[in-house]
């Protein structure tokens, strides 16, 4: 238990209350859902030891619903066009919604539709490497992958 003052004005005016709070403090551990093997298993990828991790079949979770829509934007400099990016929580709660260039829009697209669970990682390097060139490296598509499964859009 913690007890502190908030807005105390009594060194100015005698008359002025003084609100008390009582705070309580904790400590909370966040259980990592990856496994010691998953976390030796990157850290080999990227030190260069092993490319196993590229033998994985992403997939995407039931946590999140993502679309990408087409915008059509009326005001008084008329109208305009847009691609909007939005990802809900399985409750419906939207956790992004904002616009995306057509670019981006496509490159999410295409990455999406290939996180089946029927790809594995370096295929879908090789098709995205195809479309999109240089843009969709192997190494920057691996973290991109462990961060979306760190948030739990997606499944390695």
């Amino acid at each position: 238990m913690h007890r502190c003052s908030l807005l105390d004005f009594s060194a100015i005016s005698d008359w002025r209350l003084k609100e008390e709070y009582s705070e309580m403090f904790f400590v909370a551990k966040k259980i990592h859902p990856h496994s010691q093997t998953d976390r030796k298993r990157f850290a080999e990828y990227f030190s260069g030891k092993d490319k196993s991790i590229l033998n994985n079949y992403p997939r995407l979770t039931d946590r999140f619903s993502i679309s990408i829509s087409d915008r059509n934007y009326f005001n008084i400099e008329g109208a305009k066009q847009s691609k909007v990016l939005e990802i809900e929580a399985w409750n419906g709660y939207s956790l992004l919604k904002g616009p995306v260039t057509d670019k981006t829009a496509a490159f999410l697209e295409r990455i999406l539709r290939l996180l089946d669970g029927k790809h594995t990682i370096s295929q879908i390097v090789e098709l995205l490497q195809r479309q999109f060139g240089s843009i969709a490296g192997e190494k920057e598509l691996v973290i991109f992958l462990r961060s979306l499964d760190d948030m739990g859009v997606v499944a390695l």
